[in-house]
């Protein structure tokens, strides 16, 4: 991650401001949870023959995960905060989370193709 990865601003890190970046992570039980994506940065592009679906997790390490985003796309996530949790780093949230290199996160417009 951290080599290819453009470094961003926090969402939300203006005083007042709300975080609006947010995902669907998939629960063995029960419907999806939301994990704000706290903060984020450009990640490294997909090889040409890469076919991920968007929202699945591509690559993972100390300093975050990366997702897929369509195309060559791609977004590294390196704070997240879990649906009533606090802020906390996205490898933090990996290591306590069913989460894993091919997952795939969703949006509220996804939320039945959540796969789990």
């Amino acid at each position: 991650l951290s080599p290819a990865v453009t470094s961003t601003s926090p969402v939300g890190s203006s005083p007042g401001s709300t975080p609006r970046l947010t995902a669907l992570v998939p629960q063995a039980a029960g419907s999806p949870r939301r994990l704000v994506l706290a903060e984020t940065g450009v990640g490294p592009p997909a090889a040409a023959e890469a076919a991920d679906l968007p929202g699945t997790v591509v690559a993972a390490d100390a300093a975050g995960f990366v997702v897929a985003c369509g195309g060559p796309s791609r977004l590294a996530i390196r704070q997240v905060v879990p649906e009533g949790r606090r802020l906390m780093s996205a490898a933090e949230f990996l290591r306590g989370s069913s989460v894993r290199i091919g997952s795939r996160l969703a949006g509220a417009d996804d939320a039945e193709t959540v796969s789990r």
